[in-house]
């Protein structure tokens, strides 16, 4: 039931081009078909063109975060 109901918020969500993906992922555009090629990412494929979903070039950063580790660490001598 869940991806239905993605799929049916990604319906009416914005769709960006790989100039758009690749500065929001702060990298190149032929580093973001790299990542086409590779399936790292979902996209859309159109007979010309290759588009995103804003939704799905965020989720990639959050899931490719790394989280800090924890001030108690620098508190140790």
């Amino acid at each position: 039931m869940k991806s239905n109901l993605k799929k049916q918020q990604q319906i009416y969500e914005k769709i960006i081009d790989a100039k758009k993906a690749a500065e929001i992922l702060g990298i190149s555009r032929s580093t973001v078909y790299k990542m086409v090629d590779r399936k790292l990412i979902d996209y859309i494929e159109y007979p010309d063109a290759i588009r995103f979903y804003e939704s799905d070039v965020l989720d990639y950063l959050k899931r490719h975060r790394i989280k800090s580790v924890s001030n108690d660490i620098a508190d140790t001598p």
